[in-house]
């Protein structure tokens, strides 16, 4: 009877201690900021949202991990008042037997520890593998260095998750062998206590069956709470998977727009009709243009220079090399035919200027030949005015007055060709008197009005009628008129 009494006081106190008010989480539940999440999506730091789900998770485990293992704590460390136990020396045996359920339940929890941190660890490493292989995805690499590469991730996550299993397995194999040999150590303490400690495992195992029975129901909720969660968080790592999806898909619509654009920008594709039209007229580019050896007569007559001519070959074998590497540069659209016709209107260009060169040295070859001409012309006509006006002046020294030239031709009403002495000076304007070489009368006037050659002169007045002025009438220079 006093035994029955002690083990329902020991029930009582036990449930008073560890059933007396729910069980508490010691954990915090971290709230889930999704505005904040997709914040982050959008600044494309898409390896968070794993991290954080997975911290969670493992959160959520650490916390009905501490609670079980406090409730189980508390219950191993609970004491049990037998006093009869002392004479049959059963006290030592009980608290070996709890020191060994003690050190079996902590290796347990050491080799569940290592196994859920080795599980951690490999899912943080394919969720990495996953990361790396979908950000290939937006690399811009071609399909097949993509899939290479691919493959290299997921070859090194098989060996991460092979060597994982290793260290796992030999991690644990020594903490097995000693949960193996504690188990048979707590097994042997049956045979040992017998009938009494049966009977009193029994009560205690009644006690026992209460507080599993409470422990289970907390476990179930904690379990339920977890998977709820799980599930919760499920949905939104998925969904934050598509708006991710959604993200970089529109993220990558809108390179390929702005690297169009940018090619546009400098490499445009032109459609105007009149540059067509120019592209298509000169698109056979030629051979680069040197500048050919000058003509001789422009260097003969100084027009061109040497110097000038190198100066102008060196030009032009620069602007063909500036050519050459724009050429060289794998532009698109309409740039190549830009450059090609560019190039072709440069070669026409000079061949114009060219042509032009020997065009001008040819006509200066022939106006060179035409000078010689005219200078032999001209001398001739210089020796023959002198033989005219020595002719002249011997006419005018026969008569042996002072008169100053002779009237050569008279066509009225046009203008009389006239003979001056040069040291008379002769000038527009000037005012002559006509006079007869007979009897030097008196004729009239005349005017110069021209210079000539030949020097014309108009009759300004006639004085004898029946006696007009005609050719060899003398001149004789009038004074001015004060």
């Amino acid at each position: 009877m006093d035994n029955d009494q002690q083990i329902k006081d020991l029930a009582r106190i036990t449930r008073e201690r560890f059933l007396s008010q729910p069980l508490q989480a010691d954990g915090h539940e971290e709230s889930f900021d999704l505005e904040h999440e997709f914040a982050r999506a959008a600044k494309n730091r898409s390896f968070l949202v794993p991290l954080v789900c997975a911290a969670f998770f493992i959160l959520m485990l650490v916390s009905a991990w501490a609670a079980t293992a406090w409730a189980d704590m508390a219950s191993a460390q609970a004491s049990v008042q037998i006093g009869q136990f002392d004479d049959l020396k059963l006290r030592d045996l009980f608290d070996s037997a709890k020191r060994d359920k003690q050190a079996l339940d902590a290796v347990q929890q050491k080799i569940q520890q290592i196994e859920q941190d080795a599980s951690d660890r490999k899912e943080a490493l394919r969720q990495t593998a996953r990361s790396q292989i979908e950000l290939l995805s937006v690399s811009g690499l071609s399909p097949a260095e993509a899939a290479r590469k691919s493959r290299v991730i997921e070859e090194h996550l098989g060996y991460e998750l092979r060597r994982e299993d290793l260290a796992l397995a030999a991690s644990l194999k020594g903490l097995k062998q000693q949960a193996a040999e504690i188990q048979k150590k707590i097994d042997s303490f049956d045979g040992r206590i017998g009938k009494i400690n049966k009977e009193n495992q029994e009560r205690l195992d009644t006690q026992q069956h209460l507080f599993d029975i409470e422990l289970q129901k907390t476990k179930t909720y904690y379990e339920n709470r977890l998977a709820s969660q799980s599930r919760e968080n499920s949905r939104i790592v998925a969904s934050l998977r598509r708006s991710k999806d959604a993200y970089i898909s529109a993220l990558k619509v809108r390179q390929a727009e702005e690297i169009r654009q940018l090619i546009l920008k400098y490499n445009p594709d032109v459609r105007d009709a009149d540059i067509l039209a120019i592209l298509d007229a000169y698109s056979n580019a030629r051979q680069a243009w040197k500048f050919p050896a000058p003509p001789e007569m422009l260097l003969k007559e100084g027009v061109l220079q040497e110097a000038q001519q190198q100066t102008l070959s060196e030009k032009v074998a620069q602007l063909h090399r500036l050519l050459a590497l724009m050429k060289s540069i794998p532009y698109e659209n309409s740039i190549p035919g830009v450059l090609r016709s560019l190039e072709t209107l440069t070669n026409e260009s000079f061949d114009g200027f060219a042509s032009s060169i020997d065009q001008t040295a040819v006509r200066l070859a022939k106006e060179s030949e035409a000078n010689k001409a005219l200078e032999s012309r001209l001398s001739s006509s210089e020796a023959q005015n002198k033989s005219y006006n020595s002719a002249f002046e011997a006419i005018l020294s026969a008569d042996g007055k002072n008169q100053n030239g002779l009237i050569l031709n008279v066509a009225n009403p046009k203008p009389a060709e006239v003979w001056i002495k040069p040291e008379s000076a002769p000038a527009v304007g000037q005012i002559y008197t006509i006079r007869n070489p007979k009897n030097n009368d008196d004729l009239g006037t005349l005017k110069i009005v021209s210079l000539g050659p030949p020097v014309l002169a108009q009759i300004v007045e006639q004085k004898n009628f029946f006696r007009p002025p005609k050719a060899w009438d003398r001149l004789e220079l009038q004074a001015p008129k004060k």
